[in-house]
């Protein structure tokens, strides 16, 4: 009788480990938010923003709730355009906005009155500081592998590129982090 009570505590503990391990588990995707108001700085409810994926084409649609925001969660990294309409507005795209890797990106949008055949561009809008996320990040993209000097030949020093690594080794000349 102990014996089966004992077994059974311990799939109970291995289930709720692994449900433990599963709650940290962290995504690589992206999350894209934003505010539209119209040209007097009044929200504007119900715009329908599409997100197009320019390397896939794939679109997603999502109108602005009661506060004139909308959001996209789970957001493969790429280049993206964002795109608001709404009647009796002109149409606002934004080209070439890019995704990196667990990234937070704001892309608000001010429509201005006009007809509906009418469009405003805005191509490379630049995306600076993240103001809605408190995570330090670098993505290390195929050209800083190329064009970086890498020591010991070893790629996973450019981790150490990433302001949020931290180096515990103080000469890495002579001891390598990473297969320690």
């Amino acid at each position: 009788m102990k014996h089966a009570q004992l077994a059974r505590f311990a799939r109970v503990g291995v289930v709720v480990l692994s449900l433990a391990a599963a709650a940290f588990a962290q995504d690589y995707r992206a999350r894209l938010t934003g505010t539209v108001t119209d040209s007097s700085q009044a929200v504007v409810v119900g715009a329908t923003v599409t997100l197009r994926n320019e390397n896939t084409g794939i679109e997603a649609n999502r109108p602005t709730n009661e506060s004139g925001q909308y959001l996209f969660d789970f957001v493969e990294p790429g280049t993206y355009t964002v795109t608001v309409s709404m009647a009796g507005f002109n149409k606002f795209v934004a080209e070439k906005i890019t995704v990196q890797v667990r990234g937070d990106v704001t892309v608000n949008a001010t429509l201005t009155p006009g007809a509906v055949t009418e469009t405003i561009n805005v191509v490379e809008g630049a995306v600076a500081l993240q103001f809605t996320t408190s995570t330090m990040e670098l993505t290390i993209d195929r050209k800083m592998l190329t064009d970086l000097p890498i020591m010991q030949r070893n790629p996973f020093t450019l981790a150490l590129l990433d302001p949020a690594v931290v180096n515990r080794y103080w000469d890495v000349a002579h001891r390598n982090p990473f297969y320690m």
